[in-house]
C-alpha cells in the first residue's frame, strides 16, 4: 500500500521525468535556433547518440532507481528531489520564454 510520502515521492518523479523530456526537445529546438548549450557536460554530448541515451534512457532509469530506493530516503534526499524539480522548473521555462522570443521578436 503506498503512504502519503511514497504518492508525493511519486508525483515528484513522475514531473521531473516529464520536464527532463520536456527540457530534451526545447533543448533540440533551441539548438535548430543556434542557441549553445547551456551546461557544459550536456554539451559536450551534442550531436553525439550518448546526447539522447542520456537524456530519454538514463534519466528516466534514474528516476526509477530512486523511486526503488525511497523507503530509505531522509530529509536532505528528499529535499535533493525537491530542488532537482525546481531546477528542471526553472530550465523548461528558461527554454520557454526563449522559443516565444525568437518566434515573436519583432
Amino acid at each position: 500500500m503506498k503512504t502519503q510520502r511514497d504518492k508525493w515521492i511519486a508525483y515528484i518523479l513522475v514531473a521531473i521525468g516529464a520536464l527532463n523530456f520536456a527540457d530534451y526537445f526545447l533543448t533540440l529546438r533551441a539548438l535548430s535556433f543556434g542557441i549553445e548549450e547551456g551546461n557544459p557536460y550536456m554539451d559536450a554530448l551534442i550531436g553525439t547518440p550518448w546526447f539522447p541515451i542520456v537524456k530519454l534512457l538514463l534519466v528516466p532509469l534514474g528516476l526509477y532507481r530512486i523511486w526503488t530506493l525511497r523507503d530509505g530516503m531522509g530529509w536532505i534526499s528528499r529535499s535533493l528531489l525537491i530542488l532537482a524539480l525546481l531546477a528542471y522548473s526553472w530550465v523548461t521555462g528558461y527554454h520557454m520564454a526563449g522559443m516565444l522570443y525568437l518566434m515573436y521578436r519583432p
